[in-house]
Order: structure tokens, then C-alpha cells, then sequence
């Protein structure tokens, strides 16, 4: 059985979402695209039954079951409120909100429908890599550190967006910090912020009139957080013009650690003997054959198969938490820890 669903955003959703959620056995049937010009060729192009520039319309569409909200952050309350209340099961992209007071109100009225699915697309979970290092990571012996260093490439000709303004949820500690965070939270940790370093080392970029303006979110980010009540952590965010994105983890256990580079997980003793190692396998066709890609196949196919369940074991929410999934109130505990990080700066 296949579960129709709508995608509400045009960037990622189209790009991404739409070809693995048809991988992964789900029926696109609705899209909404933010300029109203934009509908006539999309719809001819994606051949979606239903494109709209209002959101609204989608909401009320008796053949959405699940409604994917990729729009600017600032926007996430309003639809996701709006889902809930017009029966439609979430997956909501990163940043959850734009602070914690709009993510405790989300959360608070998905309680309201428990018979509805609302969760967060922290699709890293559900990366065999991921899995790996959580079944593991406490067989490591005591563990003392854990490090993490993301790279993010950045567009230096990119212009002016939502992406530049903090007041919309722009920025890099919101795009990637809130994955790693989530991480943290999966992989078995407690996680509490002690410093926080954020930056804009770009300033400013050109509008849509090609007249320079201000930059006010974040590219540059450092963290110093203390994971159950003890261990440090560094967790760095760094944009490069020039570099490739990349993400790496370690963690190291008086006996043993474990590794996480660019899609691959490395598991070793402290004498160098490397106990496993392997790497995620390679995407399905039609997104880029990266990370991010293939764990939003992998969601979207538990997503799909969860909502088609003949005789579930719990309320579609607590079936995906069960199997990995982050819901709205994980998402909250992330959003209390960026708006620290942002409250410190």
C-alpha cells in the first residue's frame, strides 16, 4: 500500500523529498510552491495533481494523508498547527521553530492527536551507520570525549534569502547544528550547553536588486556542551567556500571508539585493532548520492509503512519513536538548546 503525501516547499522537497518519497513507495499528489507563476510549469513538469501557492488548499484536500513541511522555519508553527488540526499526519523539517516558546506550542497541540503521526525529518537516525553507533557507543567503556566537526559548503554568489536572516530561522547552527544535536539525543546522551560561539563570517550579500544587504544569521558555530552531566563535547559548524561539506564524529571509551567520517563508521580498541568499519550503500536514483539523501529514503519508507500497519503496536507517533524516529517533543529539547546558544551570543 502506498500513503499520499503532500510536500509543502519547493527547495528541498522537490530536489530530494519528491524522488525518494516515490522510492520509498509513496505517492506525491500534492505540492506547494511559494510564487503563484511558478504553478503552471511545475505542475506540467512534476505531473502532481495538485500544485498550489496555497498551503491551505493542500489542508483541505481529502486525498493528503501526510502533509512534508520543507517551508523557512518561520513558517513551520502555522502550517504544522493547521495539519494537525485538519486531520493530516507531519513530517516536519529542521529547524523545528524559530525558539522554543513556538516548539513547546506545536508540541503541545500534537498531544492533542494522537492518533496523528508528527514528527521531525531528523533522518541521520536512520542510517545503519547511526544505528551502529548506538547499539555500541556504551560497550565502549567509560566514555571521556566526544568530537564533532561539520563542514559546510557555501555559495559565495548566493543572494539574499531567508537563509541570510536569523529572524527567519536562517543559518547553520538551525541547518546542521540541530542534526547533531538530535544525534546527541539518539545516540543515548543528555546533552547541556556550557559556551556557545556564533558568527557570521559572511556579512552581507546581495539582494534581488543586486544591492548589498546585511547577513544576520549565523555561518560559523562552536559549542561546548556536557553530555550526561560529564563528559565534554565539542561540537564545531565551520562554512567554506572552497571546501566540500563533511561531518565527523568521535567518540572515544577507555577501551574503544567509534568514528563517523563521511558516511562511513569506523569502530576500534584503543590498541589500533579495527574491530568493524562499513559505510552506508549508495542512494537510490534521482537525489544526490549523499547522506542526507538516503536517510530520507529510509524515513520515508518507515513513514509509509507505519501508516499502512493493519494491527500497529501504538498510536502511529509512538510506532515511529519506537523505531527511531525524533517526534515534536524531542524537537523541543533541541530548539531549548540553540536558543541558549543564540542567548549567549
Amino acid at each position: 500500500m502506498t500513503t499520499n503525501v503532500a510536500i509543502i516547499g519547493s527547495g528541498w522537497g522537490i530536489s530530494v523529498q519528491l524522488p525518494m518519497f516515490e522510492s520509498a513507495g509513496m505517492e506525491v499528489v500534492a505540492l506547494w510552491v511559494r510564487s503563484p507563476d511558478k504553478v503552471p510549469s511545475m505542475k506540467e513538469k512534476y505531473d502532481i495533481p495538485l500544485v498550489t501557492a496555497n498551503w491551505e488548499e493542500i489542508l483541505q484536500s481529502d486525498q493528503v494523508q501526510l502533509v512534508s513541511i520543507v517551508t523557512p522555519p518561520h513558517l513551520h508553527k502555522e502550517i504544522a498547527i493547521a495539519a494537525l488540526r485538519a486531520g493530516k499526519h507531519i513530517l516536519c523539517d529542521k529547524p523545528f521553530a524559530l525558539n522554543v516558546e513556538e516548539a513547546l506550542e506545536m508540541a503541545e497541540e500534537s498531544e492533542k492527536f494522537p492518533q496523528q503521526m508528527a514528527i521531525l525529518d531528523h533522518e541521520l537516525r536512520f542510517l545503519d551507520t547511526f544505528k551502529y553507533m548506538r547499539q555500541n557507543i556504551f560497550g565502549i567503556g567509560r566514555i571521556y570525549h566526544v568530537d564533532i566537526l561539520c563542514h559546510y559548503k557555501v555559495d559565495l554568489t548566493k543572494k539574499h534569502s531567508w537563509w541570510s536572516e536569523k529572524q527567519y530561522g536562517g543559518g547553520i547552527l538551525g541547518a546542521i547544528g540541530s542534526h547533531m544535536i538530535d544525534l546527541l539525543l539518539f545516540l543515548g546522551f543528555t546533552v547541556e550547553l556550557v559556551k556557545s560561539d556564533l558568527n557570521s563570517l559572511v556579512k552581507e550579500r546581495l539582494d534581488e536588486n543586486n544591492e548589498p544587504k546585511e547577513v544576520t544569521s549565523d555561518d560559523c558555530v562552536s559549542l561546548i556542551l556536557v553530555l550526561n552531566g560529564e563528559i565534554p563535547c565539542h561540537l564545531n559548524l565551520r562554512s567554506h567556500p572552497f571546501k566540500s561539506s563533511s561531518q565527523k564524529i568521535f567518540i572515544q571509551g577507555t577501551n574503544e571508539s567509534l568514528t563517523f567520517e563521511s558516511g562511513t563508521v569506523s569502530h576500534h580498541s584503543n590498541c589500533g585493532r579495527l574491530i568493524n568499519s562499513f559505510s552506508e550503500p549508495s542512494a537510490l536514483p534521482g537525489a544526490s548520492d549523499n547522506m542526507w539523501s538516503r536517510g530520507t529514503y529510509l524515513i520515508a519508507k518507515e513513514i509509509n509503512e507505519v501508516l499502512n500497519l493493519q494491527t500497529p503496536d501504538g498510536t502511529p507517533d509512538e510506532v515511529m519513536v519506537n523505531r527511531g524516529a525524533a517526534n515534536f517533543s524531542h524537537g523541543v529539547v533541541v530548539q531549548n538548546i540553540m536558543d541558549q546558544a543564540r542567548a549567549q551570543n
